[in-house]
């Protein structure tokens, strides 16, 4: 009887030896599967906006966030002439092209809006940080953006659109903002020369009300987030320096090619409106 019991002992033992060996291979295709689902959702090359989401997600989760939570708070706190200046231009446009963290904090953006601005007669404004280092600190996020030099000369333009930087190796033009029409236009522009250009992923998608580039008489502007790689081609030696910004011998086929674009872009969505 003893061995029967242990003969009974070691059969059930190898059932349960048998069913969690069974079990765990099921928990392995399972999970297996579950992580290629998830790596090919999150790195589809068949889906490139997945993949320009996922590195942009990941610049801004890293981004350092601004010094100064406004503008208010940032030319209370710092020198006008010393660590930054503004620059206007006015011609009774009713379009403005405007970069607002201009000069060295997100260099090339003042000298395309400028350039771009000056092809169509617009009105201009340019914040450009002037210190000799740490000009990243004069950033403030477009929703903060609280200058009313810039909401003055924007609250009564039709058009408004606001050339920013952004990190990128990959030359890349991201267009946003909530003017649909003009927005679309630019992108088309852009690519019939050559410059490849994306809709802006959500976190720099340049919608929010508070947003200049959405403070027009409309209410809706477009905002162009230009990579690294794509403001050094502004420049024919690709050099982003302060030295090599002011001298517009050094300006490129691709700096006349996208201010011929947004201008090409903004006479289309007149006509048609």
């Amino acid at each position: 009887m003893r061995r029967n019991i242990l003969k009974k002992y070691f059969k059930l033992n190898q059932m349960i030896i048998v069913s969690s060996l069974f079990i765990l291979n099921v928990l392995g295709i399972l999970i297996f599967n579950s992580n290629k689902s998830d790596a090919s959702e999150t790195h589809n090359i068949e889906n490139p906006n997945t993949i320009n989401a996922y590195h942009i997600n990941y610049e801004v989760a890293n981004r350092n966030p601004d010094k100064y939570e406004s503008m208010e708070e940032l030319q209370k706190e710092t020198n006008e002439g010393v660590d930054w200046k503004i620059n206007t231009e006015k011609n009774d446009s009713d379009t403005i092209i405007a970069a607002m963290h201009g000069g060295a904090i997100e260099p090339g953006t003042t000298e395309l809006a400028k350039y771009t601005a000056r092809l169509g007669n617009y009105d201009y404004f340019s914040f450009e940080g002037i210190r000799s280092e740490n000009n990243s600190e004069l950033h403030v996020t477009s929703v903060n953006y609280n200058n009313d030099v810039l909401h003055n000369m924007v609250s009564d333009k039709q058009y408004s659109v606001m050339i920013h930087g952004y990190k990128g190796d990959k030359a890349i033009a991201y267009i946003g903002g909530k003017d649909k029409a003009l927005r679309l236009e630019i992108t088309d522009e852009l690519k019939s020369k050559g410059i490849k250009a994306e809709e802006a992923p959500d976190l720099i998608e340049g919608r929010a009300n508070s947003n200049p580039a959405n403070m027009n008489e409309k209410g809706e502007g477009v905002q162009i987030e230009m990579t690294t790689a794509l403001r050094e081609q502004l420049f024919s030696n690709n050099d982003l320096s302060s030295q090599s910004r002011s001298d517009e011998s050094n300006y490129s086929a691709t700096m006349l090619d996208m201010a011929k674009a947004i201008n090409q872009a903004i006479n289309k969505v007149k006509i048609e409106e």
